[in-house]
């Protein structure tokens, strides 16, 4: 048989070459193959190799590490969190994050958490939202490509979060990948043999029992009804320090009982009618040889009609359920969920409450032709019931409410009306005085009351049912997907006015309600983001992949790109690009797959150069805490410029300004006026500190004023009482041969058109379109035109100006303008929010 490479395959490795380099490829090649042999002992290099590589159901993971988000859900878990956060540190897979989600708890373990991982997200609820509304408020704060649903009663192997991932890699068709759960204590087995029939209370073996998990032939006992005995009985009991006492009690005259552990007898006595049998055995570790584990879930399958069950639940682990297999339904309590398989919803229906959540989460995943993996590999130690107690009353009528809630969703629409006959039929069953005719007549009279469930449920006495018909009157079927935005940029750390600009649209989407996701190829500083530009990211999704590419886009209903110079092709049903200036050479699908957010007139003017004519419009940024001054006369004779001290890259050229203002005022020796130069300077670089020590050296002896790192406010206060202000960027810059190297918008011009400051600007790049078209000024081609322009208008010992400032210059840059625009916008492509 002829062996071929899959496309596929050679496409991950050929991107995983380009993004690590061919170092980093080799090994981690190697990497991937010894974890292939440590699974497949048995298999030969060959073997492994060949399967992985030409197996056409099969690729080898040479993406990058995705992003997991562990959300735990809690509620006074303090007893269990110490061995959970233990498993937690142990894990082999690192690149994860923490959200923890507490249901108001009292017993400080959200407290416990902060301090065994004070990077974990933390969100305390003000009241019990229940286990499946707590993990949709996770899943909103969570980053992660992958998400994980962690019960705070579990403890993770350490290999548990590596396996379902590998898989998930390896699948990636796949929706979920589940681990093999089992009980988190070991057990030992007995055989209870009797010589006539007997009963075993079963109220005082589990009343002495620590962990209340007993197994009798492989179903659990949940009821404290007596154990019938006719000849044998197997019993699977967990390990404790205490003597486990069991009591028997004959149905004849007399009867031998004998309890044996591993074929051997431990306990023997007699019993009868009128007298019970107490013995005590020790269940300890020093007493038992042969210790089990037992399952809790291998995945969940199907059981009797539109009902599940969990796999394997009850049985000795023996390596019976240690093969790879797609299975019907997950288990909730460690479940690893790819983010994308979701769309648009949330994990959890949120009238569950819990129990059957992710039974539901389980079938829209099918539904949409994503299955469900079992890893057996992936192994998880679980308490069990440990918020909710087996026999809680709470439990019971969640169990009872949820089942038939879940199985309305389950069942075809044509039988739903059905299915909630039957159930209030069933709740009526023990009268013995119906008869047939009797019978049919209810059946026709509830079937007309079931067309409304809510008709239906006056119907019921019992309080789940009838709460069970209210949720499904009430509960919209199927949920309405919320529509989902996506801001990508590479640069959202430089924290920089394209970053400062992109947040305004952002602001937009936040304040519209929609689901809005930031995502780039590198970790995202979401705190220093928030604090910089004075916006509220806490609801905001992130999505970091080191090898973004076009086939990401699709997941979103609108995507905006607003990397510097992209040639991103999106293949969203709705895109838009944030030009700060354009790249000389894009494709033609690039420019036609997005509308244009032009940050300015020069760089629409640009655009059209380079691509020629494109779809879109001048979106201009948002000036943000400066305001107009209230009393205009009340200027002083201030000039100012605001920019970073530094003569690299888009220089300011505040030399060229000071030596201007210097030449002006030696022509005019009388004449009171004052220049502040304010900016930033970066203490780190020395080309930039010897270029304000020479500012410094410049300005001695003259009215002149450097400040360096002043607050926003005191910046605000600078512009509301300059008279005018002066902008050298683009001065000794070829425009036409180096446009990108001009001013693409000016955001400094901006803020002064703002304070309603008389602006004089250079020539160039943008800030002589936005004097044109909102503010009043002049503009300048040379440092002397400059001189001459500032001695005459100092020489005059006020500001006398051509004309007034235009009526609204201090809104031209406001949020109301923006958010028309932006409108505007959206309608064109048709988009509604």
């Amino acid at each position: 048989m002829t062996l071929r490479l899959r496309s596929q395959t050679l496409r991950n490795v050929m991107a995983y070459w380009q993004l690590r380099g061919a170092r980093a490829t080799l090994q981690h090649a190697l990497s991937e193959i010894a974890k292939m042999r440590r699974r497949q002992p048995d298999k030969s290099f060959a073997s492994i190799v060949g399967g992985e590589l030409f197996d056409r159901d099969r690729t080898v993971a040479f993406d990058h590490e995705p992003r997991v988000s562990i959300i735990i859900c809690n509620l006074d878990g303090l007893p269990h969190l110490p061995a959970l956060c233990d498993a937690l540190t142990a894990q082999s897979y690192t690149n994860f994050e923490i959200v923890f989600v507490d249901n108001a708890s009292t017993d400080g373990s959200p407290d416990y958490l902060r301090e065994r991982f004070p990077t974990a997200k933390l969100i305390r609820l003000t009241r019990n939202l229940g286990f499946a509304a707590a993990n949709n408020v996770g899943y909103l704060a969570a980053v992660g490509e992958l998400v994980a649903f962690l019960n705070n009663d579990t403890v993770p192997h350490e290999d548990w979060l590596a396996e379902l991932v590998s898989e998930l890699r390896r699948r990636p068709f796949a929706g979920s990948a589940v681990p093999k759960v089992l009980f988190n204590r070991f057990f030992s087995r007995l055989t209870i043999t009797c010589t006539e029939q007997a009963s075993l209370s079963a109220t005082t073996l589990l009343d002495s029992l620590d962990y209340r998990k007993v197994f009798v032939d492989e179903h659990e006992l949940n009821s404290e009804e007596d154990i019938a005995i006719n000849a044998s009985l197997t019993l699977v009991l967990p390990q404790q320090e205490n003597p486990v006492i069991f009591e028997f009690r004959s149905a004849g005259e007399l009867a031998r009982v004998r309890i044996q552990r591993e074929q051997r007898t431990v306990a023997s006595g007699y019993t009868s009618r009128d007298t019970h049998l107490r013995l005590e055995i020790a269940n300890s570790w020093l007493s038992v040889a042969h210790w089990y584990r037992v399952i809790n879930n291998a995945g969940s399958t199907s059981h009797r009609i539109f009902a599940t069950a969990d796999r394997g639940y009850g049985e000795i682990d023996a390596s019976q359920y240690d093969r790879r297999t797609v299975v019907d339904y997950m288990c909730g309590c460690a479940a690893l969920v790819r983010r994308s398989a979701l769309g648009a919803e949330l994990p959890f229906r949120e009238e569950f409450f819990a129990y059957f959540e992710d039974s539901e989460l389980s079938l829209r995943l099918r539904r949409r032709r994503f299955p469900i993996l079992y890893v057996p590999r992936s192994v998880v130690l679980h308490t069990h019931s440990a918020t909710a107690s087996t026999n809680s009353t709470f439990r019971s009528y969640l169990i009872k409410r949820n089942r038939l809630i879940f199985m309305y969703h389950r069942v075809p629409v044509a039988l739903r009306r059905a299915l909630l006959i039957l159930a209030v039929l069933r709740e009526h069953g023990t009268d013995r005085r119906r008869k047939t005719l009797r019978l049919a007549r209810r059946v026709f009279q509830l079937y007309a009351l079931a067309r409304d469930p809510k008709l239906l449920a006056g119907e019921c006495n019992d309080q789940a049912l009838r709460d069970a018909l209210l949720l499904v009157a009430n509960a919209p079927v199927p949920t309405v997907p919320r529509k989902r935005v996506c801001i990508y940029n590479d640069y959202w750390n430089s924290c920089g006015g394209g970053e400062a600009h992109a947040l305004e649209f952002a602001r937009y989407f936040m304040d519209k309600g929609i689901e809005l996701t930031l995502a780039s190829k590198s970790s995202i500083d979401v705190a220093r983001l928030s604090m910089l530009f004075n916006i509220d990211l806490q609801t905001v999704l992130l999505f970091t992949k080191p090898d973004f590419c076009s086939a990401d886009t699709q997941h979103f209903d609108l995507f905006i790109n607003s990397t510097y110079q992209s040639t991103l092709v999106s293949r969203a049903p709705y895109s838009m690009f944030i030009v700060s200036f354009p790249s000389r050479k894009s494709s033609k699908a690039f420019r036609s797959s997005y509308f244009f957010a032009f940050n300015s007139d020069f760089t629409r003017d640009w655009s059209s150069r380079f691509w020629g004519e494109t779809n879109g419009a001048v979106i201009e940024p948002v000036v943000r805490e400066i305001g107009m001054a209230a009393d205009l006369s009340a200027k002083r004779n201030l000039i100012l410029n605001v920019g970073r001290f530094s003569n690299r890259g888009h220089a300011k050229n505040q030399h060229v300004i000071a030596r201007a203002f210097i030449a002006a005022l030696e022509a005019n020796p009388a004449a009171n006026w004052h220049l502040v130069l304010a900016g930033t300077l970066d203490q780190t670089s020395r080309v930039d500190v010897e270029y304000f020590g020479k500012l410094l050296e410049t300005s001695a002896g003259y009215p002149i004023s450097l400040v360096e790192g002043a607050e926003k406010r005191d910046i605000a206060a600078l512009y509301a009482q300059a008279k005018v202000y002066v902008h050298a960027a683009g001065l000794g810059v070829d425009s036409e041969e180096r446009p990108e190297l001009s001013e693409h918008f000016g955001m400094t011009v901006a803020e002064a058109i703002h304070a309603a400051c008389y602006v004089i600007v250079h020539n160039s790049g943008n800030p002589p379109f936005m004097v044109q078209k909102h503010g009043f000024g002049s503009t300048y081609q040379s440092e002397g035109e400059l001189t001459r322009m500032l001695a005459e208008m100092i020489g005059k010992n006020d500001l006398t100006v051509d004309r007034p400032p235009r009526p609204g210059c201090e809104k031209a840059f406001a949020p109301e303008v923006f958010t028309r625009k932006l409108a505007a916008a959206l309608q064109s492509i048709g988009f509604t929010p």
